[in-house]
């Protein structure tokens, strides 16, 4: 029989007092709390970590989360920065680029969106059929946008700053003012304006060469991130199944 290293014999204690602590607990075992920050209010993009909390997919990983939704007046990347978050579902690929080269240590561990959801919309009476041919048009973006993809629309179609309006997260001017073009998400304006009866033309940018994916980043940390990240992705394809099921019985 061979003996045990040193360093063999630490890790074989180590292991065996946490084995012990944890028989010694709660018979049921505390569950690893988690703070999860969302990068806008709570809509269809971020229907599975809801569901996956409702259905006990988080308990079951041993975790005990909590969704605190984003919003305007919320900086969820200067949360997590701030300790604030354990996890944080991020806008876009700009910002965990950001921290990588302000040295902040934090690790991008998952991508949900195989395209990026970002878009532009124009009212159908336009007649705008490519996105080039909104240049030289006013188009509503909110702040975050000059950083991110509105430099890749200034490079490749020529875009300028003076069609720039500002977005204040309403709806309304867009609807008011045939003229203007405004940013937005394909799970979100599209079908809230579908409701109201308003045809729109959507031009999706990964159709037009943006490739920054929608990702999510997360603090490194082993065992919680593999059960968040295991109950996510097991309960969005969940729903991609479920929605493929019902296109299947009753049309697209």
């Amino acid at each position: 029989m061979r003996l045990l290293r040193s360093h063999e014999r630490q890790m074989l204690f180590a292991g065996l007092a946490a084995l012990g602590a944890m028989l010694l607990s709660d018979p049921a075992y505390a569950a690893d709390k988690v703070r999860l920050g969302l990068a806008w209010t709570p809509q269809a993009e971020f229907g599975g970590f809801y569901q996956a909390q409702a259905e006990g997919l988080y308990n079951a990983a041993g975790l005990d989360v909590t969704i605190r939704p984003g919003g305007p007046q919320i900086n969820t990347p200067q949360l997590i920065i701030g300790g604030a978050l354990d996890f944080a579902v991020l806008a876009n690929a700009f910002e965990q680029l950001n921290m990588v080269q302000e040295g902040i240590p934090y690790v991008t561990v998952a991508a949900f969106s195989q395209r990026d959801p970002q878009i532009i919309i124009s009212h159908q009476e336009m007649g705008f059929n490519t996105l080039a041919d909104l240049k030289g048009h006013p188009i509503l973006l909110a702040s975050f946008a000059r950083q991110s993809f509105w430099p890749f629309l200034r490079s490749k179609f020529s875009f300028t700053d003076d069609q720039i309006r500002p977005y204040t997260f309403s709806l309304q001017p867009f609807i008011q003012d045939k003229t203007l073009s405004q940013q937005g998400y394909l799970t979100v304006e599209p079908f809230a304006l579908a409701r109201q009866g308003i045809k729109i033309t959507t031009f999706l940018l990964s159709d037009y060469g943006y490739k920054c994916q929608r990702a999510h980043r997360f603090e490194e940390d082993g065992g919680r991130e593999t059960g968040c990240r295991a109950a996510f992705c097991r309960r969005f394809n969940q729903r991609l199944e479920r929605l493929s099921e019902g296109a299947t019985r009753e049309g697209p």
